[in-house]
């Protein structure tokens, strides 16, 4: 029985010792993960050499693919749809419209103008299919169209046409396009509406003494704005399979706008606008004026400077009546100068004020879209006789 006790009592001693020495490794395993720890996060967090060199090697090589990706084809392709914030982003598509036009045999029909603009032409194949037709020659369309559009995007869209083309440029100018002022520029530098390099717009800017970014003349990182605006909707559509181009006429706002007490605010604010368009006007003109001019210098293009849709209604008031009369005589003899064309909706297309959502000019009904679509397909038409 004593030689049992002494037995315990050695066993009882090695086993404290093996528990005691389990636990001391366990604690110098758990000292020396927290040392690894430490030295990471000392390394990431604490200026050396090494993590440097890391860090900035990581960071150009993620520059060099973003710049390498993000060119000029990334949204001239069917790739754009990606980028599109719901199916009535105009910005993004006339993005994918203007980077994909091309210097062909082919004459172009490049069509410009804001929302309004945007209710007077069915579809860019429609205005294709109308003019083919009628012409008996083959021609590529472009719908350059989009909201709120300014002359400085017009101009910065001509300055993407490649040279060595030919065709028809339409300019569907509604009134509220000659309201733009030096803060709608300076807006434009610091929140981009088009996905793409603009140094007509910067030189505009540079010229009204508003500050400009500095430019890189890399597509990827001069627009980098736009896409960075636009990364969760990126990986959403990435996700979904990308959104395609919609019909203007469904936009949800246009039922809003349809409301007599609207229309009373629209004609509350026109002595407004007036004012701004005779403050902006020849400042509009002026950048028209360096566009065509670009243009020209780029190929063989007729030019029509097209009146879009007014309200019949506007001629109802003494002051619209005054107001849009003038307007019009301005751009007739804008159009004079220039040697373009001028032509009116108001002349080529029946409309009336039921065929208007608001006072705006914003057309209601296909029927009304589809004569104007038509009116337009008949200038381009006798433009590509001349």
């Amino acid at each position: 029985m004593r030689g049992a006790g002494i037995l315990l009592i050695e066993f009882g001693v090695d086993f404290c010792s093996n528990k005691q020495g389990v636990k001391m490794v366990e604690r110098q395993e758990r000292a020396s993960q927290m040392l690894v720890l430490r030295s990471f996060f000392r390394g990431a967090t604490q200026p050396n050499f090494a993590s440097a060199v890391i860090m900035l090697g990581v960071l150009l090589f993620g520059v060099l693919v973003y710049i390498a990706v993000v060119n000029d084809k990334l949204l001239a392709g069917d790739s754009y749809r990606y980028f599109m914030d719901h199916n009535l982003d105009t910005q993004t598509y006339a993005t994918h419209q203007i980077l994909g036009v091309e210097a062909g045999e082919e004459p172009s029909v490049l069509i410009f103008g804001s929302s309004v603009m945007i209710r007077c032409i069915k579809d860019r194949d429609t205005v294709a299919d109308l003019v083919t037709t009628k012409s008996d020659q083959s021609v590529v369309a472009y719908d350059l169209l989009t909201d709120a559009q300014t002359m400085w995007e017009f101009e910065a869209m001509v300055d993407r046409i490649p040279d060595g083309g030919s065709g028809v440029l339409v300019l569907g100018a509604s009134f509220g396009m000659w309201t733009y002022t030096l803060e709608d520029l300076e807006e434009l530098i610091d929140a981009p509406k088009l996905g793409l390099p603009t140094p007509t717009i910067d030189a505009a800017a540079r010229e009204a003494g508003i500050d400009i970014p500095f430019r890189t003349h890399i597509y990827g990182l001069d627009a980098s704005s736009f896409f960075l605006a636009r990364r969760r909707t990126f990986l959403k559509n990435l996700l979904s399979g990308g959104i395609s181009y919609g019909d203007p006429l469904t936009a949800w706002w246009m039922k809003n706008v349809n409301d007599p007490e609207f229309w009373e605010e629209e004609k509350a604010r026109l002595p407004e606008q007036v004012a701004e368009v005779e403050e902006n006007l020849d400042r509009h003109l002026a950048t028209v004026a360096r566009a065509i001019e670009d243009l020209r210098s780029k190929g063989d293009y007729e030019v029509i400077l097209f009146e879009a849709p007014i309200n019949p209604d506007w001629f109802e008031l003494d002051t619209g009546r005054s107001f849009f009369t003038g307007l019009r005589q301005d751009m007739m003899s804008f159009a004079e100068a220039e040697n373009i064309q001028f032509a009116s909706a108001l002349d080529l297309v029946d409309l009336t004020a039921d065929d208007f959502v608001d006072f705006e000019g914003h057309i209601s009904n296909d029927e009304a879209r589809m004569a104007c679509t038509e009116a337009v397909s008949d200038l381009v038409v006798e433009a590509l006789e001349r």
